[in-house]
């Protein structure tokens, strides 16, 4: 192992950062670390979503570091601070002269931006319970879609709202509507959205295998539109029209687009093909 070649006398600790989310497997570095005597401390991502069979990350590790990069605050709900045992460590790594915590250090810079940042949050927050109370008083009453209820928790993101779709009642299915609102440059998506940690290529270093409850809480005919905080009410009408258009044009899309019966799952033509057929089908 690779780990094991660069470890020296002077060694400290092993400390392990997910990938993209992706979470380490720390078996490996746990016995590595008892074997030399030194710590394994973990970063903050690692103690999110390691269910199942497996113990959680905090109980490998003789300590956790919490970012305090002022996005993953934001974003990621870091605790904004360094959590590191014993003492004597501490120190070994605060005053590392390779700059290896510099951002984690908080700099002026930062802790300006990241205020900053705070005080946008209740015109953030106002701004997409708007845009999600909107989607539903709009879109409820279209024929075939209903809204989803995904109950809150750590695991739970608000940055797109889902609802899902029955295709005898609507006209198209899930990854039509998806199709026709991505052709009008919409960010959207069309069945699950899987956390990062269940894309195959990153699956054989993942801890929980791609399996976790919330990862499945989105039905497979589900249809996500976006959120953000800076969307306004009138793209949000758009979006909605867009729908309520698809609807009722629903089969003059079925032969523009060459689709199968909206009860099966279809393979997408390429956007090229698509895009132009489906704006003609609408008009």
């Amino acid at each position: 192992m690779a780990t094991e070649r660069a470890i020296s006398e002077k060694t400290a600790a092993i400390i392990t950062i997910d990938w993209l989310g992706t979470q380490c497997n720390l078996d490996p570095f746990r016995n590595l670390a008892d074997k030399y005597g030194i710590k394994l401390i973990s970063d903050s991502a690692q103690n999110f979503g390691a269910g199942g069979k497996l113990p959680p990350a905090v109980d490998l590790t003789d300590a956790t570091i919490y970012n305090m990069g002022y996005p993953k605050v934001l974003t990621a709900g870091g605790s904004g601070g360094i959590i590191i045992w014993p003492k004597i460590l501490t120190a070994q790594l605060e005053c590392d002269g390779t700059g290896i915590l510099r951002h984690e250090t908080l700099t002026e810079i930062n802790a300006f931006q990241g205020l900053r940042t705070f005080e946008t949050l209740p015109t953030a927050f106002t701004r997409r319970s708007m845009a999600g109370e909107l989607y539903r008083n709009l879109l409820t009453i279209v024929p075939g879609i209903a809204f989803q209820q995904v109950p809150e928790g750590l695991g739970t993101n608000h940055y797109q709202i889902s609802f899902t779709i029955n295709p005898r009642a609507f006209g198209l299915n899930a990854q039509q509507l998806c199709q026709i609102i991505k052709a009008e440059n919409i960010h959207c998506n069309a069945d699950r959205m899987p956390y990062m940690a269940a894309n195959p290529k990153f699956l054989p270093h993942g801890r929980v295998e791609g399996n976790n409850k919330q990862s499945r809480l989105l039905a497979s005919n589900s249809v996500t539109l976006p959120i953000s905080n800076v969307i306004g009410t009138e793209t949000v009408q758009i979006i909605c029209a867009l729908v309520k258009l698809a609807h009722k044009k629903a089969q003059n899309i079925l032969k523009a687009g060459n689709f199968k019966k909206p009860t099966q799952r279809i393979k997408l033509p390429t956007a090229s093909a698509s895009q132009p057929c489906l704006r003609k089908a609408l008009e």
